[in-house]
């Protein structure tokens, strides 16, 4: 029986084979800084959770019927933000920017790829997890939703990575949901490197992250709390679609001063 000293050794052995495959492959990118820094460590969060939870097969848990939807939603997302990564044109911002690059240009661009495979992906998801055909709407709105969220935010470093952790940690408090706790610890141990701008999640990290608060949520809350979230996550969606983020917390002090604790600035 595995003592929780090697998980946790395993664990960062993992993170340092990632580490070193991602940096000896040259998969580099610049940040906000203009330093080129190691992209998509994200996948080192979805390596080890895939593999962890595969091997552990919820065994014991709640929510263990479930491993299989959550191994395809951790890897799949990460799949379709990797696409961003490593083919995206920067160009092209936002569902907006996607949407007129394929009517105004016939381009079909990595981003438009991958929220129409997140839209695919949690409809299928959503069709595992619940029940009538309303809640199965609702909840595939609320993972894609909630994954692309995320990778809105993921716009300074650390800053996606400490919204996860503290929704998620609100979670686990109140449910036991094992797969959100394995996720959850890879993230926190990749939260310095990314806090710190050694590393970025990447689209692959962040949509993936986002992903998982979704199904999350889709798991363990009421009908009615999913459909007000995901109004929420719309309206949300819409203002940032006008203006930036960045912009919006740099006009606010307080906002700001919480924003530096997630990260560099």
């Amino acid at each position: 029986m595995q003592t929780p000293a090697s998980f946790f050794l395993l664990l960062l052995l993992s993170l340092a084979a990632v580490y070193t495959v991602l940096l000896k492959t040259g998969h580099l990118q610049e940040n906000f800084q203009g330093k080129s820094i190691i992209n998509s460590f994200g996948m080192f969060i979805v390596i080890w959770s895939s593999v962890t939870i595969w091997m552990t097969d919820g065994s014991s848990h709640i929510q263990s019927d479930h491993w299989k939807s959550w191994i395809t939603l951790i890897i799949g997302f990460s799949m379709l933000g990797l696409i961003d990564d490593v083919w995206g044109d920067s160009r092209y911002k936002g569902l907006r920017g996607h949407i007129r690059a394929l009517f105004l240009n016939g381009k079909v661009t990595t981003g438009l790829i991958k929220a129409m495979g997140g839209v695919v992906l949690s409809g299928w998801i959503a069709f595992q997890i619940v029940g009538t055909f309303t809640e199965r709407i609702v909840g595939a709105l609320l993972i894609a939703l909630s994954s692309n969220m995320l990778n809105l935010l993921d716009l300074r470093p650390g800053r996606a990575n400490s919204i996860f952790l503290l929704i998620a940690a609100c979670v686990i408090v109140v449910h036991n949901i094992w797969p959100l706790q394995i996720v959850f610890l890879a993230a926190l141990v990749a939260w310095p490197l990314d806090s710190r701008a050694v590393v970025m999640l990447g689209d692959c990290g962040s949509n993936m992250l986002g992903a998982v608060l979704g199904l999350s949520l889709v798991i363990v809350s009421s009908f009615a709390f999913q459909v007000v979230t995901v109004i929420i996550l719309i309206i949300l969606h819409f203002v940032l679609e006008q203006i930036s983020l960045t912009k919006i917390i740099d006009r606010s002090p307080i906002l700001k001063r919480l924003d530096r604790m997630t990260g560099v600035r």
